[in-house]
């Protein structure tokens, strides 16, 4: 799995700032991982369909936690 890849490069994923500021992404098809970093370490946030409307998907999410 793709997630294996935080422990040494955490900043592999690509950058997606117009999903969230801080946001990265990671394709592991069909799916997304979407992940952001606390400090050092990578925190999921999401993991979705890459069919999804991301934008729309994450900006629900990101709304819960404000």
């Amino acid at each position: 799995m793709r997630t294996e890849i935080f422990t040494a490069r955490p900043l592999a994923g690509r950058s997606r700032d117009e999903l969230g500021e801080g946001v990265r992404s990671l394709a592991e098809r069909p799916y997304v991982l979407i992940y952001r970093l606390k400090g050092d370490t990578p925190e999921i946030v999401a993991i979705l369909h890459g069919a999804r409307d991301l934008p729309t998907a994450l900006a629900r999410r990101f709304e819960r936690e404000a």
